[in-house]
């Protein structure tokens, strides 16, 4: 995934992302760019670098469907998605 925030602000390095109760963290690299593994369908990306309001957002996020035959089976979605 590729988080943004609006105003060509960035996320910055070290930030930590969770997509979910049942998921881990992960930090967030140069250009937003953050891998999360176990994600639901459908959720919101929690991001956090500090704990002031202002340091930290959300981004909704969708994957798109997959077919559920082991041929069609998708193991890595690239997104983007909108942190506000």
């Amino acid at each position: 995934m590729t988080l943004s925030r609006p105003v060509n602000k960035s996320i910055p390095f070290g930030a930590m992302a969770t997509a979910g109760e049942d998921t881990g963290s992960s930090i967030v690299a140069d250009d937003g760019l953050v891998y999360l593994i176990g994600m639901p369908r459908k959720g919101i990306v929690k991001v956090t670098w500090g704990e002031e309001n202002s340091e930290q957002c959300e981004a909704p996020f969708e994957l798109p469907a997959e077919n559920d035959t082991a041929e069609h089976k998708i193991s890595l979605v690239e997104i983007d998605a909108l942190c506000i």
